[in-house]
């Protein structure tokens, strides 16, 4: 009953229990604070339009993240534990994870299930072998300090995305103070039923997903090392639009360098404009169907004019190159509350900035309805439907796992097999969705516009 209860909390969770929250870097250490030359002040070109603070947060947030890697990046202001050659590996993670998104459609449903039943057998083969070896005291203490040590790093990292593997419960336990064995860790079965996504990209017939899974994982147990004090879904958003404005820009490939050159634009304008920046995102927060882009880029060039050692147009198209990775993050998030803010942008850019199909891939041949179809088959599907599915598995495995930790000795067993059967629900509920909403031509097989994971079949 309580696991029913639990699984029915986190799926029925409103949006707002996934939304931005306050950065760990506060905002208010930029600026002068920083030594920045202030820009001087432009006239307030907002009041006409309708100005909402909560589209002005996320969008503060934003800008306030991509500073934060940046200061990470090229100020070495690194967080505890956080080495600059880990930095550049996650970038090459992220930039995997992208461009491997569009391989997904390729997997087949079949595939999946065999390959999660084998994953599911030798889990239930490893559970049989030690419940028979250990004596039950021992083993209760073993299985419920594992099995709450794993559960605490599903909690701080549910991007792991049941990809848990014991060197990234090292690093967690040695950044929390908390005991780790390893020896016990790996003996507990716990250490295989907490990583079984990454066991199952291992199967035959998974090929096509195990680079992705891999890099998922990866950049999941990243993402709360790098102290951005953002939720999952917001982080991701960040590190799977930075592609789109490497290519728009024309800032090299879609690796860790291309990623580094764009966080080095952005942020050092963000950087050095702030008084701008805030303007511009002043305007952009009082969008409302009724605003055109020719109202927006009006006023972009007064706000524009503001900014020392740029004539007009170099600054109007800064503002552009910013506002692009911002709004397209925020509509990567949350298509809905954000395409009409993405989309204005985009036209009202002194310089053409183009769609994106429904690969991820900047595309100068589209144009129209055609643009907007294939811009939101990727935003929807490669952000919010995967996004939702990627955090769900792993926030669902720490609930489960957290109750194995206060289990009675006789009842271990029983415990045990019936919470890699929720695992194993809980796999398949995620590649169902994977299978769904993987990215493809909006014409060449049918789209599926719900998550099952963010509604949670509740299990008996």
């Amino acid at each position: 009953m309580m696991r029913a209860m639990l699984l029915a909390l986190c799926a029925c969770a409103p949006p707002s229990a996934f939304a931005f929250v306050a950065s760990a870097r506060p905002f208010s250490a930029r600026g002068s604070a920083r030594g920045v030359t202030q820009s001087k002040r432009s006239p307030d070109v907002v009041c006409a339009l309708n100005f909402d603070p909560d589209r002005m947060r996320d969008l503060k947030t934003i800008d306030n993240a991509i500073y934060s890697i940046y200061d990470i990046v090229f100020k070495n202001s690194l967080p505890p534990y956080v080495k600059q050659d880990e930095v550049t590996q996650h970038f090459t993670s992220c930039a995997t994870e992208f461009n491997t998104t569009r391989d997904l459609h390729k997997l087949l449903n079949g595939d999946a299930t065999n390959a999660i039943n084998a994953v599911v057998d030798e889990a239930i083969s490893k559970k049989d072998k030690l419940i028979t070896e250990e004596g039950a005291a021992e083993l209760t203490q073993i299985v419920a300090a594992a099995a709450q040590l794993a559960a605490a790093c599903f909690s701080w990292a549910p991007g792991i995305n049941l990809g848990l593997e014991a060197t990234v419960v090292a690093l967690f336990a040695t950044a929390t103070g908390l005991e780790f064995d390893a020896a016990k860790y790996e003996k507990s079965v716990i250490d295989y039923i907490s990583n079984m996504n990454n066991e199952v990209v291992n199967e035959p017939g998974m090929e096509t997903v195990k680079t992705w899974q891999t890099a998922v994982s990866a950049n999941g147990a990243f993402y709360p090392r790098l102290d951005l004090g953002l939720a999952i879904n917001a982080q991701r958003a960040i590190m799977q639009s930075i592609p789109t404005g490497i290519q728009q820009h024309k800032l090299g490939y879609v690796d860790a360098d291309g990623y580094k050159a764009y966080i080095k634009t952005i942020g050092e304008f963000i950087y050095n404009n702030q008084d701008i920046v805030d303007q511009y995102e002043r305007l952009l927060a009082s969008i409302d169907n009724s605003t055109t882009p020719k109202e927006i880029k009006d006023r972009k060039i007064e706000i524009a004019s503001a900014i020392p050692g740029f004539n007009v147009t170099e600054a109007a198209e800064m503002l552009d190159t910013v506002m692009d990775v911002i709004t397209f993050t925020l509509a990567f998030k949350d298509s809905i509350k954000w395409y009409k803010t993405r989309r204005t942008v985009a036209e009202a850019a002194d310089s053409p900035i183009d769609a994106v199909n429904e690969k991820g891939d900047v595309d100068p041949a589209l144009a129209g309805p055609e643009a907007v179809a294939a811009e939101e088959t990727w935003l929807n599907k490669a952000g919010s439907f995967l996004g939702d599915a990627i955090a769900g598995l792993g926030a669902v495995a720490g609930i489960i796992l957290g109750e194995i930790a206060v289990v009675e000795t006789a009842k271990l067993d029983e415990e045990l097999t019936l919470n890699i059967g929720y695992m194993k629900g809980n796999l398949t509920d995620y590649y169902d969705d994977v299978i769904k909403n993987a990215p493809r031509r909006p014409n060449s097989s049918k789209t599926n516009s719900s998550s099952s994971l963010a509604a949670k079949r509740q299990r008996k």
